[in-house]
């Protein structure tokens, strides 16, 4: 009877613990400019900056984030992108707006456990 009481209890206790699936976020920029865009990122987590360089007319990943839980449970509870810096230039002029701001990026609901974000960056943007 030992056994079975601590089975039940186990298995529940499994069940319980593995319910909460991972979402996974992804953050893409898009250079829909006439000249290449550099991208200065660091992550809270990241000991170095990283440098992408985005050619005209291409999208690039900049990062994929993983939360626990659903994806309407993440977009409620974040407001900027999650990442320490990100900076944005084209010819050494700086990006307009704070692109940190989620209210800047077009969200897209993929499914219970993937989303996306994605913005498109033009000449105007950085003049």
């Amino acid at each position: 009877m030992k056994y079975l009481t601590l089975s039940i209890f186990i298995s529940v206790l499994f069940l319980l613990v593995s319910c909460d699936p991972i979402t996974t976020v992804d953050y893409v920029i898009e250079n829909n400019s006439s000249e290449p865009i550099n991208i200065t990122l660091k992550n809270w987590s990241a000991e170095q900056e990283e440098i992408k360089t985005i050619l005209p007319g291409e999208s690039t990943l900049i990062y994929s984030d993983q939360s626990i839980g659903y994806t309407e449970d993440y977009v409620r509870k974040n407001t900027e992108v999650p990442l320490t810096s990100i900076v944005v230039y084209q010819l050494n002029q700086p990006l307009e707006f704070n692109i940190k701001q989620l209210s800047y990026w077009t969200y897209t609901f993929i499914d219970k456990q993937a989303a996306s974000y994605h913005i498109s960056l033009d000449d105007e943007d950085f003049e």
